[in-house]
This record gives structure tokens, sequence and C-alpha cells, in this order.
């Protein structure tokens, strides 16, 4: 039976998804974007996709959602196939999967056979412009997530039960101050300079004269803000040191 369509939603006129459906599911989006938005709005703490967090925000501040069949009259294996391929030739989609069934499925691992779609898909997906969004928003959807009391709760647990373990913090202490620079780079010539003892900012700029006075300020400050340096003395006759001990990379 030929029942399954691929549905586009429009956000003030530009195609923000796409979806494979049956029956009324194009309307399920804004239907559940209106509830998620309203149940915030009353003071409730709603988990949500990045999708519908997306949504929810847009039909709060007015925008105008619309739902769009771009093909109808389908079957199942026919809509999955076209809307993977609509969502991997889209751009500015808040979808946050590939389509089609899933990875784990019958249909979309007999699909991956076929050499033809398995070249298009490929080198669809492995566009940088592709990858970077579905970079894009997994980092959103993480950031979404981190946002989550719950979430935040159980990181901190872990982070508190790593620090706590005398091996992992043995490890971490020692990879902050194994720090790794190029030798013959800025950093690295002003923290092999410093090796050998205290210095004032104009005998590091006699010293590195190749750097120039104000890219030298400039990285003394990046250092200091990595604990790898330290300042005593006044404002414009202090020393600097190295704070710890720092490897150089060969």
């Amino acid at each position: 039976m030929s029942s399954a369509y691929v549905y586009a939603v429009l956000v003030d006129g530009i195609v923000r998804y796409i979806g494979k459906g049956t029956g009324r599911r194009v309307f399920d989006h804004a239907r559940k974007a209106r509830s998620l938005a309203r149940r915030r709005a009353a003071g409730e703490t709603v988990r949500s996709t990045l999708f519908y967090n997306k949504l929810a925000a847009a039909w709060r501040d007015g925008a105008e959602i619309e739902e769009v069949i771009l093909r109808d009259r389908l079957s199942d294996q026919e809509a999955f196939k076209i809307e993977a391929e609509e969502i991997a030739s889209r751009s500015g989609l808040w979808n946050q999967h590939p389509g089609g069934e899933g990875a784990n499925s019958s249909f979309s691992k007999a699909l991956w056979q076929d050499p033809d779609y398995r070249r298009k898909m490929t080198s669809v997906l492995n566009a940088p412009e592709v990858r970077g969004r579905t970079n894009k928003a997994i980092s959103e959807a993480m950031r979404e997530r981190a946002k989550e009391p719950a979430v935040r709760e159980r990181l901190s647990r872990v982070q508190r039960a790593s620090w706590a373990d005398e091996g992992n913090r043995a490890k971490r202490v020692a990879r902050f101050f194994e720090i790794r620079f190029d030798p013959n780079g800025p950093k690295g010539r002003i923290l092999s300079a410093l090796e050998e003892g205290a210095l004032t900012l104009d005998e590091l700029d006699a010293r590195l004269p190749e750097i120039g006075r104000a890219n030298l300020i400039k990285t003394l400050h990046k250092l200091k803000g990595q604990s790898r340096v330290t300042k005593t003395g006044g404002k414009f006759d202090g020393r600097f040191h190295l704070s710890n001990v720092v490897r150089l990379a060969g």
C-alpha cells in the first residue's frame, strides 16, 4: 500500500525539518512545539530534543510554521530513501539524524548495499558543509542537555568522583603542567628563556627581538592566564618566572 509521504516543516518560509510520515504525522510537530512552549511558559521544566526546542522557541516568538508535503503516495522504503536524500542535500535543517529507519534496521542495511546509493550518500555526508552542520547540531544538542539541572548534577558528580581518585587526580595534574610548545614559536622561546632564570620585560625583549614587543606582551599575558608564568615586583620593573616545569616539544 502506498500511503507514506515525505514532508517539510517551514519556519518563516525556511525549510527547517524533513520527515517521513503517514496519516497526520506531518501536523504533530507544531502541536508538540506549542504544548512545549506553553508548559515552559507556565514554569514547568520540560526536557526535549534540539528540534522541538528550536520549534517551540520559534512559535513563542511569533514565527509562522507551516507543513508541506514534498512527495506522497510512497511505500515506506521509498519514503525512507527520499527522506534521507532530502536531509543530506539541504543546509540549515534542525534534523539531528540523517533519516531513514536507522542504522540497525534491516531496510537501511539492505539499502546501504546498493553501490550507487552508498557512493552518493557517502559523498554527500562527507562534504565539509554537511559534516560541519552535523557537528554543530551535535554540539548544540549537548549544550541544551547540559542546561538541565539533572544533567549538570550528574556531570558534577562524575567530575567529583574522578577528582577524588588519587590516580586520576595525579594524571590530570600531570597533563595540566606537561605542556608541549613548539620551541621555535613565541611561547616556546619565552619559556625556554625563562628556564635560565627570571627576566624583566625589557630583558626578554632584548633577548627575543624577533618576537616583537607587542607580541611578547600578548604572549606573556596568555602564559600568565594559563598559569605557566608568574610575575613578581612592580608593573613596569617586575620579573617573570616559570610557575612550573614546562616541557618543550621537539
